[in-house]
């Protein structure tokens, strides 16, 4: 089984989308996508209801494979990454991967 570990080092890009901007069905509940996003489980993804404060993410590490989950707070979250990925990391604020 391969490891499911996403070392900050090797990030390069992170695509997000606030959930409650986002059409319902743009993200699947599980598993991967027509664009190559493998997406972690997630019921409430794709479903409606209070989508406030929520967003998907999408990483991108260069090896084939976009990453897809769901985080609670986008700006909390890119705020932390930006502080520890450092200056070359890329954000896009879509999920048109």
């Amino acid at each position: 089984m391969k490891d499911k570990k996403i070392f900050t080092s090797e990030i390069k890009i992170v695509y997000f989308q606030e959930q409650s901007s986002g059409k319902i069905g743009e993200s699947k509940i599980w598993g991967k996508s027509s664009n190559n996003v493998y997406w972690a489980y997630d019921l409430k993804r794709s479903l409606p209801g209070n989508k406030e404060e929520k967003g998907n993410i999408v990483i991108d590490i260069e090896d084939g494979v976009l990453k897809g989950f769901t985080v609670e707070n986008v700006q909390v979250f890119l705020g932390a990454l930006r502080n520890i990925c450092g200056s070359n990391l890329i954000i896009a604020d879509n999920l048109n991967v």
